[in-house]
């Protein structure tokens, strides 16, 4: 951050230069954001080509909808 408030972009054209280190800062920090999201797609994909395989100790889980009539009482 002291390079960026230190910067001339940043002096040169006072707030509009504030507007514009603040989106260079966005910009850089969503490309980094993006290749380690592409970094991470690339990783599982090539583990799902090998067959991926739930661990030992993994639990199954369902979702049961249930339906209560009118007058029956659920026991909480």
């Amino acid at each position: 951050m002291y390079y960026i408030g230190q910067s001339n972009t940043a002096n040169l054209y006072d707030a509009a230069g504030s507007i514009l280190v603040i989106m260079l800062w966005v910009f850089y920090a969503s490309l980094i954001f993006l290749l380690g999201a592409v970094i991470t797609a690339r990783i599982v994909s090539k583990k799902a080509d090998k067959g991926l395989q739930p661990a030992s100790y993994a639990v199954k889980v369902e979702n049961v909808e249930v339906e209560v009539e009118q007058g029956e009482e659920t026991a909480d």
